[in-house]
């Protein structure tokens, strides 16, 4: 199941990261393109079935919004 259609972005993590302090909801929209299939697909195989996996995947958005996407800015590799 894909989100986004589109191809997925070329942008490192490193440089999404930087994007964040920048531009957090152009970053947010690249970050979703890029790693919204992935984010879903771990909480599938963890056997939940359609609907409580997108209940968990929409928590699991929330929770990298809050607080201006606190938890993507504050990333440090």
């Amino acid at each position: 199941m894909s989100f986004f259609p589109r191809e997925k972005p070329s942008m490192s993590d490193d440089e999404l990261l930087k994007l964040f302090r920048r531009e957090p909801f152009r970053a947010w929209t690249l970050f979703c393109e890029k790693h919204s299939d992935s984010i879903y697909g771990v909480i599938r195989r963890m056997g939940f079935d359609y609907d409580q996996a997108m209940e968990r995947f929409v928590f699991v958005c929330e929770k990298l919004c809050e607080i201006d996407f606190r938890r993507l800015v504050s990333i440090k590799y």
